[in-house]
């Protein structure tokens, strides 16, 4: 749950930073979306990135499955 909440407030936080600060230096109103996707897709790609590590964590290697048996 904790993840969900810092996923949702790091979009909010980019998307507004990429509407107020961006946006108006550049002039382009749009910046904000682009901040906010940029931000999701960071996360998306970490959560997929932190489960496969849990994964490998989580099975034993081939030497210490042999060692057990």
């Amino acid at each position: 749950m904790r993840e969900l909440v810092f996923a949702f407030l790091s979009t909010l936080i980019c998307g507004f930073f990429g509407t107020v600060v961006i946006g108006g230096w550049l002039n382009w109103p749009d910046a904000g979306a682009v901040f906010a996707i940029a931000a999701m897709g960071c996360n998306i790609i970490y959560a997929l990135k932190y489960e496969q590590l849990e994964e490998q964590s989580q099975q034993p290697d081939g030497e210490d499955a042999a060692k057990k048996e």
